[in-house]
């Protein structure tokens, strides 16, 4: 079997996912402007699709997203916004997608940013994002940033088939399992 042979088998077998067409890292302070230059550029922006599951994330867990950005526990996979342009660059793509641009991952992530931008997220016990401002934890900082990653599939079954792949499997933590790991640590905190 020759390496390109190999590599065809290889790929039914594995099927890779598809990189996206174009990446871009953006600061806190600029999402909103990206966003309305994307919905000037590619038509409306779709932040609620059929296939999303909406706004599931709580307070508690935005304040947490958003203070573990601060404090270096949130790595670059965590800050990845994908989205779908299927007439990225094809007008006439062909597929039964409209000419829109859909949110494809991170919903959660994007929100809570956005939210915390405009002041509706305090973090810290009370820090707003203003408050941050002429220290090293300015939001114009390049540490603060999200990466907006564009898809360009054109045809339904195919952002569906992606959109499976990248959210089937994993296990989150149970409340339990995190109290009993607190509970570690309060232990550890009294043994010192």
């Amino acid at each position: 079997m020759s390496y390109e042979e190999k590599n065809a088998a290889l790929d039914q077998l594995i099927r890779p996912l598809p990189n996206p067409r174009y990446t871009i890292d953006v600061s806190f302070r600029y999402i909103e402007h990206q966003l309305n230059g994307y919905e000037q550029d590619w038509g409306d922006l779709n932040l609620e699709p059929d296939f999303q599951r909406g706004h599931v994330w709580t307070h508690e867990q935005r304040v947490a997203f958003i203070e573990g950005i601060f404090r270096g526990t949130v790595g670059d996979s965590q800050r990845i916004i994908q989205f779908n342009v299927p007439h990225w660059d094809d007008e006439n793509h062909g597929g039964d997608l409209p000419n829109e641009i859909q949110i494809v991952d991170g919903l959660q992530r994007l929100t809570t940013v956005r939210m915390f931008m405009a002041g509706e997220i305090a973090i810290f016990g009370g820090l707003k994002a203003s408050d941050l401002d002429g220290s090293k934890y300015a939001v114009n900082r390049p540490s603060y940033r999200l990466q907006f990653a564009i898809h360009n599939f054109a045809n339904r079954a195919d952002l569906l088939r992606y959109y499976l792949a990248i959210n089937s499997g994993g296990t989150p933590h149970s409340t339990s399992e995190i109290e009993r790991v607190k509970g570690l640590l309060a232990a550890a905190d009294r043994a010192v």
